[in-house]
């Protein structure tokens, strides 16, 4: 039996990596983010890209939209970010989700 592949399992060509962050490839002619990057410690960052990515679902065709999840310090946040594409988002603030808190 052959293995299927997610058909967004190799990546974005709209997205080329920039150090540790992403950037639009302008080459393909996506849109650049509009708004500036809030950096995330690495491991943070790598946790919410991949829950992201996990439920690309829920925000595809979205351009802005928001995520909530733990952060690495087990509190509660709400992602704000950008999104250009699957594996291509901006995440453009965080704040405490003060709804959630144990």
């Amino acid at each position: 039996m052959a293995l299927e592949l997610h058909p967004k399992a190799g990546g974005n060509s709209r997205c080329r990596h920039v150090g540790r962050r992403k950037e639009p490839n302008m080459a393909t002619g996506s849109n650049s983010f509009s708004r500036p990057t809030y950096y995330l410690n690495s491991k943070e960052y790598a946790k919410i890209v991949s829950e992201i990515n996990t439920n690309y679902g829920l925000y595809e065709g979205k351009h802005e939209a928001i995520h909530l999840s733990y952060g690495i310090d087990d509190v509660p946040y709400i992602y704000y970010f950008e999104n250009l594409g699957y594996d291509c988002y901006n995440i453009y603030n965080r704040v405490v989700n003060t709804w959630d808190l144990h």
